[in-house]
């Protein structure tokens, strides 16, 4: 489950290629946070958006993109994503949910390019995942933009998040450098070509990730505007598996100067985001309803199937053991939304549900919800 505390928001867009979803890493996000053990250890930053992650590596990127389900919102996303980077492109994010790994490498590229991260942001992101605090990842900052030194000879990239455009990356290329070095390799994808507006559209069994045709920029006092470039795209054979199809991805049209390459654009932008929070477990968990206080303190309640690595609870609360089934849960946290005040379970052992909640002046939370179970806590004298 993702809690965001955001102040300003713009209607989401809607995107639809033939049958394919388009999916766009880093919507709804717009920023990079930097790998503290939230993802693979081979991952340095990552951005996540609807039903996509992306997943920077001294490698390339890793677009992950999950099936879309009919419950599925971005709530419902794993705090931490298994990147198998050779052998399985395919793997259960939850019980009933899959999704496929897309690997854009780099072709050629330095394996050893230095990362810079760029223009940091106030805002925060926590990871409270099981029961055991050990394992929560706090205060994690996130960055504008990215960038990876002399990836080639001469050339740098720079990830980054451009106002409306959201994510995207750059190539700079610096005097006598060449940006015939600049290739991908795209593997784990059904199909790769140019469509009819010159867009590189990626096909996986979930959606289509799409990114735009290059343009190209001279580098002087300021990136100026440039020509549009194209991409050339050619089938070859899997170097990880023989007997699988990649996709090389080279750039027509370059010159000298900064080379502005494919975006990842974005349904909403947030014109300011306070902090992100991922708490659950390792099962589905879903938060159904918030409440703030006049502290600034954030009240959640929901539903969570978490039970082998359980949902986060405090010790002190009134429950702490997950109950079977689904279970009820209230949390509260601090207004940075960097530590738990609280967090309980409210269950049976029949199916429950947290749908709304309500805060009075001094603290208290009222609850509404769902149960099916005939243990479900009651107190005396109740109804």
């Amino acid at each position: 489950m993702l809690v965001r505390s955001v102040l300003a928001s713009q209607a989401a867009e809607s995107f639809s290629v033939q049958q394919h979803e388009i999916i766009r890493p880093g919507t709804k996000v717009g920023y990079f946070e930097e790998n503290r053990g939230q993802a693979d250890g081979r991952v340095r930053y990552l951005t996540r958006g609807g039903n996509s992650e992306m997943f920077l590596t001294t490698t390339g990127a890793v677009y992950i993109v999950r099936e879309s389900l009919a419950d599925d919102s971005d709530q419902n996303i794993s705090g931490k994503t298994d990147v198998s980077l050779h052998n399985q492109h395919r793997h259960s994010v939850t019980n009933n949910q899959k999704a496929v790994a897309v690997y854009s490498k780099w072709v050629g590229a330095n394996p050893n390019a230095n990362f810079v991260a760029l223009e940091q942001l106030e805002h925060r992101t926590n990871y409270f995942i099981g029961s055991d605090p050990i394992n929560w990842q706090v205060e994690i900052p996130n960055y504008g933009r990215v960038m990876a030194e002399n990836i080639y000879d001469g050339i740098d990239a720079i990830w980054r998040d451009k106002e409306a455009k959201g994510a995207q990356f750059d190539f700079v290329v610096r005097p006598n450098a060449a940006p015939s070095q600049i290739e991908w390799e795209i593997e784990g994808a059904e199909n790769v070509e140019i469509d009819s507006a010159g867009n590189l559209a990626i096909e996986t069994a979930f959606g289509q990730i799409e990114h735009a045709s290059p343009s190209f920029y001279f580098v002087g006092d300021g990136y100026d505007e440039g020509v549009r470039g194209s991409f050339s795209v050619r089938r070859v054979a899997s170097r990880n598996q023989p007997s699988s199809a990649a996709f090389r991805v080279t750039f027509d049209g370059y010159a000298q100067g900064a080379l502005q390459t494919p975006e990842i654009g974005r349904s909403a932008n947030f014109s300011e985001l306070s902090y992100s929070t991922f708490i659950g477990g390792n099962g589905t968990d879903d938060g159904q309803s918030i409440a703030v206080d006049s502290s600034g303190s954030t009240y959640i309640v929901g539903a969570t199937r978490s039970t082998q690595n359980p949902f986060p609870t405090s010790p002190g609360v009134f429950d702490t053991t997950h109950n079977g089934g689904s279970d009820a849960f209230v949390t509260k946290l601090n207004p940075s939304g960097s530590a738990l005040i609280y967090s309980t379970f409210l269950g049976s052992q029949g199916s429950d549900s947290g749908s709304g909640i309500a805060i009075d002046s001094t603290g208290n939370a009222y609850l509404t919800g769902f149960t099916s179970g005939a243990n479900f806590p009651t107190t005396p004298r109740s109804l």
